[in-house]
């Protein structure tokens, strides 16, 4: 048994971050489709929300990430951290 005693918390963040990303991509087709209610050109708060959603998930995603790596590496000091059971071929 091999186990997870820490983990880098920028690495993490990092890839929590485009995960979260990629996840605001998959709301981008229903601000484009639904009209906003502003006073600007119909679509264009569509296309504002189409771009900010994406890094606005993905800078939420960087942080929760990199929290969550901090609080992981605090349990794993005290309790011990995730066993993984690894084989080579």
């Amino acid at each position: 048994m091999q186990e997870i005693r820490a983990v880098r918390i920028i690495s993490v963040a990092r890839v929590v971050g485009i995960l979260y990303g990629l996840m605001g991509l998959l709301l981008v087709p229903v601000f484009l489709i639904v009209p906003a209610g502003s006073g600007l050109p119909r679509g264009v708060m569509g296309i504002i929300f189409a771009v900010a959603i994406p890094v606005i998930y993905g800078f939420m995603g960087f942080a929760l990430g990199a929290l969550l790596a901090w609080i992981y590496n605090l349990v794993a000091g005290l309790w011990g951290g995730i066993e993984l059971d690894l084989r080579t071929k």
